[in-house]
């Protein structure tokens, strides 16, 4: 178990974040490796308290208050959401670069494709790539439908797709 004697500060405390009302435990004490710090596990108002409902968020700074951990995750959720859809929607979740040139770069192609997917859909970023998958599966079968028309053979198809 990951909680050691600590001190469950708040119990089911109703905490309203912009629009939204969390029941809100906070605990404070050692996890693991931090010697002190606190944990919010939250649900948001009226969904049940199972395990996959519950959003937990972590804070070394035990000085602040529920409403401000919520507050500062609230304002940053939307750059972490973003830097996940970016790096593993298009797949550029595999690279590791340590180089400060390098990290520049990886950067750059990572705004560079959002822009790309964004302007292509006029729309955001998820929209942008489901835009480009389904461009790519259609160009894809119009490929193979002329290649077939022009009497190429299933096996030379095969061949220029690199799956023979």
């Amino acid at each position: 178990m990951v909680v050691q004697l600590g001190i469950l500060k708040e119990l089911k405390v109703w905490r309203t974040i912009g629009s939204s009302a969390y029941r809100v435990y906070r605990y404070e004490g050692k996890l693991n490796l931090l010697e002190n710090a606190a944990l919010l596990l939250c649900w948001k108002e009226g969904d049940g308290f199972e395990s996959k409902l519950m959003k937990a968020f972590l804070s070394t700074d035990i000085s602040l208050s529920n409403e401000e951990i919520l507050c500062y995750y609230s304002k940053r959720w939307d750059i972490e959401t973003y830097f996940r859809t970016a790096k593993v929607q298009p797949a550029m979740d595999r690279y590791q670069v340590r180089s400060t040139q390098a990290i520049d770069r990886y950067l750059t192609l990572l705004m560079f494709s959002t822009l790309y997917y964004q302007y292509d859909s006029q729309g955001s970023l998820n929209d942008g790539l489901h835009h480009y998958r389904i461009q790519k599966k259609h160009d894809m079968i119009e490929y193979i439908y002329n290649q077939a028309k022009s009497e190429a053979t299933l096996d030379q198809i095969k061949t220029w797709l690199s799956v023979a």
